[in-house]
């Protein structure tokens, strides 16, 4: 298995399939990237809203209404697409 690369939260852009470096994420926020992080690991994609965070607006623990909380992304509108042709 590929090692993924692990870098601070500063350099990690949105969709970047790095982990996160949870002692460089404050404190109240670490849960969100350590979930992001499990999502890259399993090697499934992130989704494109939260960025694999599961939260609406990082931190703010509101679920993310794209997701539902659990930080992939979800494939139901290429599903539905193909289900209209």
């Amino acid at each position: 298995m590929k090692k993924i690369e692990t870098k601070p939260l500063s350099e990690v852009k949105d969709g970047a399939l790095f982990l996160v470096d949870l002692e460089t994420v404050p404190y109240h926020m670490r849960n969100d990237y350590y979930k992001r992080n499990l999502v890259v690991e399993s090697g499934k994609p992130l989704c494109d809203f939260c960025d694999g965070t599961g939260n609406e607006f990082y931190s703010m623990y509101r679920k993310c209404p794209v997701c539902g909380g659990d930080g992939i992304k979800r494939e139901i509108e290429k599903v539905a697409d193909e289900q209209n042709k």
